[in-house]
């Protein structure tokens, strides 16, 4: 195979271990989900375009027949390895249940709990999506998606290499003492303190749906007490101006990854940013966004802005696993001039960055 002579040993395992998720997807076969979280949910969903069978799920402190997971039985690990079908984990705890399938004679399993993750199926030519991302990389960037496979494929718990220089402040992005700035996914301000010694002279247009936190930036970041201009938008940025379904922090249990999501608690207005500064003529020299998976949304929904004007992005590509091409793939073919760089900041799976300056 002609991809190994290009990729670190870390992409080659990822390539095959990714290839095999790609058989399995496509093998008519019953399967197990091990995991009864949200994950376990989220796996579910995406495998109803695939060939698989889900029979069950399985949970570590599960009593056969004692309960059902979206009209599923819950099976013990004993009694879903007695099953001798696929098992596919789906569990933020994967490295704990790889022990016990393995105390329990069990090889047929598989960790899913990142790669059935994604927005899309699983592609075939995954070798030629890192190549194509390989060849719009520095050396710093590559090392990180080097990190990123290596988590990837890794039967321990996720350690990953944290960039030296802050979340979204890439060395590369020069802002001027007066910069417009877009902060999709503001949460409680943390924009601020990013650009700590910077902010004056600065504006800063906050979307942030969640109400808690809007009503947070709104309070504390005024443009009197910070001396920077600051909007703060309750709106949601997405590809078109719509009612979308929301889940809360009542819901998600946290401020910080609150969603767009179908089965959500609430409704939120959104708008896109093509809308918006047709709306208020503002010049934007760096749109950031951190919105739980809607990412690729918003930047259709700033097309205009991005092919016209030419912005810094500063763009989470954590929430799907093929966002990390599907992103930079969107922007390139938007504004084929954009340079790109890849950062992570945090010791995690999460908090990985695509740059595009």
């Amino acid at each position: 195979m002609t991809f190994k002579n290009i990729f670190s040993d870390n992409e080659v395992q990822f390539i095959e271990y990714y290839r095999r998720f790609y058989d399995y997807y496509h093998t008519p076969q019953d399967v197990i989900i091990y995991g009864t979280g949200q994950n376990g949910r989220r796996v579910l969903d995406y495998l109803k375009t695939s060939a698989i069978r889900v029979i069950a799920f399985c949970d570590s402190k599960a009593l056969d027949n004692d309960r059902t997971f979206l009209g599923l039985p819950v099976l013990s690990p004993q009694s879903a390895v007695n099953k001798k079908c696929l098992i596919l984990i789906a569990s933020t705890w994967y490295f704990e249940i790889e022990e016990k399938l393995n105390a329990l004679g069990c090889a047929n399993y598989m960790n899913v709990s990142l790669l059935a993750i994604a927005r899309q199926p699983p592609v075939a030519n995954i070798e030629e999506k890192l190549a194509w991302l390989r060849a719009r990389f520095d050396h710093d960037s590559t090392a990180v998606l080097q990190d990123i496979c290596s988590a990837l494929i890794s039967r321990e718990k996720i350690q990953m290499q944290i960039s030296e220089y802050p979340q979204y402040r890439h060395p590369a992005i020069a802002l001027q003492p007066a910069a417009g700035i877009i902060d999709g996914g503001a949460c409680r301000g943390e924009i601020f303190a990013t650009f700590d010694g910077e902010v004056e002279g600065k504006t800063f247009i906050c979307f942030e749906p969640e109400r808690a936190n809007f009503e947070y930036i709104r309070d504390n970041f005024s443009t009197s007490e910070i001396g920077a201009a600051v909007f703060v938008e309750a709106n949601g940025l997405w590809n078109t101006e719509t009612l979308l379904h929301f889940m809360d922090n009542t819901e998600s249990g946290a401020n910080f990854n609150c969603a767009i999501n179908s089965s959500g608690n609430t409704t939120i207005k959104t708008t896109t940013i093509d809308s918006y500064l047709e709306n208020n003529p503002l010049k934007i020299d760096l749109i950031k966004l951190d919105i739980e998976g809607a990412e690729l949304e918003a930047l259709e929904g700033g097309a205009n802005t991005i092919t016209t004007y030419k912005p810094a992005l500063a763009i989470c590509t954590y929430h799907y696993i093929d966002d990390l091409w599907l992103l930079a793939e969107k922007i390139y073919n938007l504004n084929p001039h954009y340079k790109f760089y890849l950062g992570h900041h945090e010791n995690s799976w999460f908090e990985t960055v695509l740059y595009a300056i």
